[in-house]
């Protein structure tokens, strides 16, 4: 049997004329220039929209470098998934090649996909930084899943139940609304355990407080009470209350602290 022989593409030039028939003048041209004072050219860039899923660094420029030589390539990219943002800066070595792929290439149809090209007349000096840099996934999956696997301690704990009660019992009010009775199994049980945590802490406040400041008078322990307290959050200013103060409700004001909140460590101005 007779063997195929594969056929080759014939090869691309560096630069391409618009006339095609002109290709070879248009070669001797840019050599001339190149021999007489060096490359001469001027780079330019264009800004690649709309760009399909898939089509990423090595397949822009093996396209593009059908209009001339591609120098550099910034595909944008997430810095949090390192997925690409959908638009691409690439330079060609002339400036006129630029002119003539962002004119081609505007409104292509691509993979159902409807490309936007346009020549940067303005560039930012660090506008190709990074560019041609071999892609590396991030690591931040990898740092968020040793988060979530992370050993929680029982304030943590407690707290994430709280949270998923609240926004249980939000879920549950809008359901009746609508006439519906449902109820997860085992919710009671977490509802007890919430509620015997918070008995716990309350108590272990009480056990805390020296014998000495319990026995003090209103007036004295106001007096001991400093006017702010710096904690890691900041300098707070303290709100001083007394008895009078057990039946009136207010909210305290931003960066401040009452003074029923006040441990042993504060009142003494200063973290141990």
């Amino acid at each position: 049997m007779a063997k195929h022989k594969k056929r080759v593409s014939p090869k691309q030039p560096s630069n391409v004329a618009l006339n095609p028939d002109e290709q070879k003048k248009f070669e001797h041209d840019i050599s001339e220039k190149r021999k007489q004072g060096g490359s001469t050219l001027k780079p330019g860039i264009i800004r690649l929209s709309h760009i399909p899923w898939g089509f990423f660094e090595h397949g822009i420029k093996d396209y593009f470098k059908q209009f001339g030589t591609v120098s550099r390539i910034r595909l944008s990219r997430s810095k949090k998934t390192g997925n690409s943002r959908g638009y691409a800066y690439i330079e060609f070595a002339s400036e006129d090649v630029a002119r003539i792929a962002a004119e081609t290439m505007n409104n292509y149809l691509m993979f159902g996909k409807l490309l936007k090209c346009r020549f940067m007349d303005r560039v930012h000096p660090k506008l190709m930084k990074g560019a041609n840099r071999k892609f590396r996934k991030p690591m931040s999956h990898i740092q968020d899943a040793k988060r979530h696997n992370k050993i929680k301690t029982e304030i943590q704990q407690t707290r994430s139940v709280r949270r998923f009660l609240g926004a249980y019992k939000k879920k549950m009010n809008k359901l009746e609304a609508q006439g519906i009775n449902y109820e997860l199994d085992g919710i009671e049980q977490l509802q007890d355990k919430a509620k015997s945590k918070m008995t716990d802490k309350k108590s272990d406040r009480k056990d805390a407080i020296p014998g000495d400041l319990v026995e003090e008078s209103p007036k004295e322990m106001c007096s001991k009470i400093p006017l702010e307290v710096h904690t890691p959050k900041g300098t707070l200013q303290v709100l001083k209350e007394d008895s009078s103060d057990e039946e009136i409700a207010f909210k305290t004001p931003p960066f401040s602290i009452k003074s029923s909140k006040l441990d042993k460590r504060y009142k003494k101005g200063r973290r141990k």
